[in-house]
């Protein structure tokens, strides 16, 4: 088909937002990317001289062999004689003895490994030195935009930032790989910084290199879930409880010099939840016991940090009474009631008498020894809550202050104090996640055994309503436990539970309660009468209620969001349940199964509209209730990851006035959070962007009704697409057969299974599985199928083409749509593909596939104007394009022994299979 020229291609050349969008913070133009190659070029000799010490110079000649076949190839891909170099290459694989090929894979495994190592030590060296400007900038702004001092506060006081860590099984490595990979990291890192010599580098290099070669990279066996909590806790000590105290500090600080009024209370704007050992949605292996262990090795971890810098702070405050007579009396007070009452001190505490201060760290120290979750503890003797440790290191501030230490306190305590409001006693806030249906469940055998009802889940949504509002208004009623089934007494212990913890511990370490697949307004209602019947929400008094949050994820539960909020807000017992968390409304959007159920397109605009409506009804009817949304994303672009400012910069106009909770999944935890200076850039990039978008909102594009249209019919043609192709009989034979799926259970990454139930449905499927198999074959489906047909049919007309060349330059959601789609085309290898398709007896799909992507490709370049599909990021492209000579070798391997395993189930083969799965996962830099 033929295009016009348009004024489009004009504006492009003159528009600044254009030029604006190649200009990443973390590439600095000025730095050659000489340094790269040089990190590529060490990392790569040291991985060839491990391989031959270890494995011989004869196979390392024959990686060599396949590396510069492959490189070759890649070189000619448009020359006549691809075909014939592509076969050559597979063919020399084939004829390999099953050994070789074993320890070929594990040479591309991990050299991809040591390439995604290698991006993140550039990535950091040629990072922005400092965020201060554009701290500072930040604040000015919002200085400016809120006015008066109490507006900024109330701004500041309603506002969170936290980030959710899951245990979606997308992590591939395991821990102690993980730990080599830090260790590489840390030790190039040294060497640009001056630090070390090249040959103490590459001494060092040799040995964890080595190290890395002789370890298995698969799991012999599934983590269990008690293993995933500690992985997850892990991070804390890796970045997280250094660098969130930093952020916010420095943020408070910077306010403080900006602003000429700055008597602002203390909020700590970024903290951090968990799922793991909370999540339960289609995770049989996550029980009551597991959210014991999560909630009390998250206590216990926090407590041992605390209980480390305690040491530092007793060595800071060596202050005697010999140098410094006087002493604030309310403390001398308070530390001599506390000598008197604590028989069991240690004597070396007793004896520091002309030291008071390290006197109050040791009894800190005492205190909270006995406030860890242990067997033998005596928690009288400790703190029950973080508050009273809180209001202790409070006291010595004030001390201190009493004899103007000064220093001492701006330099730790200070800020040491601010990490006990962020962090609590749990380092991270416990989410609760379960399926309506199992709600629903608990609730129907409830009214069944207490003769209110015995059939409750028949009843009309109206009728259910009536029925619950009636027990809201009632009081509470007997249960007979022993009298329900096994899934319904796991649930309502779960609750007495956690009713449990909030009494004896603090209602502070728990989250929300999230819940799946919610589809009306029942589902909530439910939550909210259990938490009535166990006793942890009263509305007349308040207990402990837990924040209950519905999670829309589906493209119909997300139009029908609206609706149900409406209701909801306008009920009285659910408002006074509101009232109780200061009116905060916490609504989880799914982009995984939304994504699955209608194509990525229909999944962004219908998220993006959601939200959109549900801020303009709260505008319009309930503009007392502060809408926080929770964005359940994850990894790859089909599950709503990519980069996330542009994502957040793309959100709806006053989407983050209360800031935002998001998911971090699987892989992603270990590329933001292993090490700290990438923690550091990712989340003070997120922070600031987020108060940023809410700086500049009044500056985004504002859609006209014509433009709302043009992308409803966007999306409507490409869901449709999608759907024709997902709904065929023959579709999930397809994609069972030209795809790795059947083995990612094999690779051990994870404790919940890959299906919600055992069935043969896409819908029973988890996204991540899905997502996964389509990254393995490289052929990535969900993101792009459908994209094509549509923009062509939008092209037909010349008015609707320029239409949307105006919003790819004008309208920041549009901006990050598309250049997430071409991100995800640059990916894509169709000569892959084709060999993956070649192993299902429904090949034919693959032509419809195949028609489908060169069409997508060819109307993203049109839009963009582009000859080459390219993403906002330059150096993005050339870390693909570096990748793919050793993704091909990796994807052939793969096939050849799908193909053999398939035919005979030989474990050698399934070994491959595990192991390259592994390597393309490296080289796709996502899974699911």
């Amino acid at each position: 088909m033929n295009y016009p020229v348009t004024s489009c291609e004009k504006v492009k050349r003159k528009d600044k937002l254009y030029k604006k969008r190649l200009n990443y913070s973390w590439i600095r133009t000025r730095m050659s990317e000489d340094i790269f190659k040089e990190i590529l070029y060490i990392l790569g000799d040291t991985l060839g001289e491990v391989i031959i010490e270890q494995s011989g110079r004869e196979l390392f000649e024959k990686v060599e062999k396949i590396r510069l076949l492959s490189k070759n190839l890649r070189d000619k891909y448009k020359a006549e004689n691809f075909s014939e170099l592509y076969n050559e290459l597979d063919q020399y694989i084939k004829n390999l003895a099953i050994t070789d090929v074993l320890e070929i894979s594990r040479s591309f495994t991990v050299y991809l490994m040591l390439n995604n190592i290698a991006e993140l030590v550039f990535r950091t060296i040629n990072k922005e030195e400092s965020y201060k400007s554009e701290l500072r900038t930040t604040i000015k702004g919002l200085i400016k935009e809120k006015g008066r001092k109490s507006d900024l506060q109330e701004y500041l006081q309603n506002f969170r930032y936290r980030i959710v860590l899951t245990q979606h099984p997308t992590e591939v490595k395991r821990r102690t790989i993980l730990l080599k990979e830090k260790n590489i990291y840390k030790s190039l890192l040294m060497y640009f910084n001056k630090k070390i010599t090249k040959e103490s580098l590459i001494n060092r290099l040799k040995e964890i290199i080595e190290s890395l070669w002789l370890t298995a990279e698969v799991r012999l066996k599934k983590p269990t879930v008690n293993d995933e909590i500690e992985a997850a806790g892990a991070y804390a000590n890796y970045s997280l409880f250094e660098v969130i105290p930093d952020i916010v500090n420095e943020f408070w600080e910077e306010l403080k010099i900006l602003d000429s009024n700055p008597n602002y209370s203390f909020v700590p704007l970024i903290d951090v939840g968990t799922w793991v050992g909370g999540d339960r949605d289609g995770n049989p292996f996550v029980t009551i016991n597991e959210t014991k262990y999560a909630l009390n090795y998250n206590r216990n971890l926090t407590i041992n940090h605390y209980l480390s810098e305690l040491d530092k702070i007793y060595e800071i405050v060596s202050i005697s009474n010999r140098r410094v007579s006087k002493i604030f009396p309310s403390f001398k007070n308070k530390l001599d009631s506390l000598l008197d009452t604590i028989d069991i001190l240690p004597d070396r505490i007793k004896k520091l008498t002309d030291e008071p201060y390290r006197q109050w760290i040791g009894i800190c120290k005492h205190k909270l020894q006995h406030s860890l979750i242990l067997q033998e503890n005596d928690f009288e003797q400790g703190f029950k809550t973080y508050i009273e440790f809180k209001e202790m290191i409070q006291n010595l501030i004030d001390a201190l202050n009493f004899i103007n230490a000064q220093n001492i306190i701006k330099g730790y305590l200070t800020k040491f104090i601010r990490k006990i409001d962020i962090f609590g006693f749990n380092f991270a806030k416990l989410d609760i996640r379960q399926h309506s249906e199992i709600f629903e469940n608990l609730i129907n055998e409830i009214y069944d055994l207490t003769n209110q009802h015995n059939t409750y889940k028949e009843l009309k949504k109206s009728e259910k309503i009536n029925l619950i509002q009636k027990s809201l208004n009632s009081p509470r009623i007997a249960i007979f436990v022993k009298d329900l089934s096994k899934e319904s007494k796991e649930l309502w212990g779960l609750f007495e539970f956690l009713l449990y913890w909030c009494e004896i511990f603090e209602p502070q370490a728990l989250g929300s309660i999230v819940i799946s697949m919610t589809q009306d307004e029942t589902d909530v209602l439910e939550v909210l009468l259990l938490q009535y019947w166990i006793g942890l929400y009263e509305p007349n008094k308040k207990r402990h209620p837990i924040p209950i949050v519905p999670l829309f994820e589906t493209i119909s539960s997300l139009k029908d969001s609206i609706q149900i909020m409406d209701y909801l807000w306008a009920n009285k017992n659910y408002f006074i349940f509101l009232e109780q968390l200061n009116l905060y409304q916490e609504i989880m959007i799914g982009y995984s199964d939304s994504a699955k159920d209608g194509g990525f397109l229909s999944s962004q605009w219908n998220i993006y509209q959601t939200q959109e409506k549900l801020l303009k009804l709260v505008g319009e009817k309930y503009s007392n209730i502060k809408l926080f949304f929770f964005h359940g994303r994850g990894g790859s672009v089909g599950r709503g990851g990519g980069p996330p400012k542009s994502a957040i910069l793309g959100l709806p106009p006053k989407a983050n006035f209360c800031g935002m909770k998001v998911t971090e999944q699987g892989e992603v935890i270990s590329q933001k959070y292993l090490h700290k200076e990438i923690a550091r850039e990712m989340l003070t990039e997120n922070f600031l962007a987020i108060h940023n978008s809410n700086i500049a909102y009044r500056e985004v594009k504002t859609l006209s009704q014509n433009d709302r249209d043009l992308i409803d019919s966007l999306t409507t043609t490409s869901e449709n697409k999608f759907r024709i192709l997902t709904e065929k009989e023959e579709f999930i034979k397809f994609f069972e057969e030209a795809s790795p799926i059947e083995f990612i259970s094999n690779l051990n990454i994870g404790s919940r299974p890959a299906k919600r139930k055992e069935t043969k449905k896409i819908t029973d499927l988890r996204a991540i599985p899905w997502i996964f198999a389509w990254t393995q074959n490289r052929l990535l489906l969900p993101v792009w199928y459908g994209v094509g047909t549509a923009l062509e049919e939008l092209y037909k007309n010349q008015d609707h083409y320029d239409q949307l060349c105006e919003l790819l330059e004008k309208w920041p959601f549009f901006v990050s749509l598309m250049d997430n789609l071409s991100t995800q085309l640059l990916k894509v290898d169709m000569n892959s593909a084709r060999k993956y398709a070649n192993l299902s007896s429904e090949k034919q799909l693959f032509f419809e596939m195949f028609k489908e992507y060169f069409r997508t490709r060819r109307n993203v370049r049109k839009i963009s104007h582009d000859p080459h599909i390219k993403t906002q990021n330059p150096f993005l492209r050339k870390a693909i394009e570096a990748r793919i000579p050793y993704l091909d070798p990796l994807t052939l391997i793969q096939v050849n022994a799908i193909e053999q395993y398939r035919k005979n189930h030989e474990n050698e083969f399934l070994e491959i299979i595990l192991l390259t799965v592994n390597g393309i996962a490296l080289g796709m830099k996502n899974t699911g």
